[in-house]
């Protein structure tokens, strides 16, 4: 099956963008850093996420600008390795299927 890679993805990524942000919400700010330790980081790299709430709206509104685009890149490195992932299962059906011929 093939499926429009435009429409596919856009969609996939409204709804891992939906996913993060609702677990983001459910778990809270610093729970996000224990539940998913490889986001944003290098292998090896330990990092210890700070964060506070801000009194001023027009710096809750960067804060929440700068959450979501770090979550918006996630979603597209998740993307990014989904579809490798695919790739290579697809790869490795066609080998069965011509090694079993």
């Amino acid at each position: 099956r093939r499926f429009e890679a435009k429409g596919l993805g856009h969609a996939m990524m409204k709804k891992a963008m939906i996913c993060l942000l609702a677990g983001s919400a459910m778990l809270g700010g610093s729970a996000n850093a224990a539940v998913f330790p490889a986001f944003g980081k290098a292998a090896g790299q330990n990092t210890q996420v700070v964060q506070v709430q801000a009194t001023d709206p027009s710096l809750r509104i960067q804060q929440l600008e700068e959450q979501v685009r770090n979550l918006t890149g996630q979603v597209e490195d998740l993307g990014f390795q989904m579809l490798q992932m695919e790739e290579k299962i697809r790869k490795m059906q066609e080998d069965m299927e011509f090694r079993l011929q």
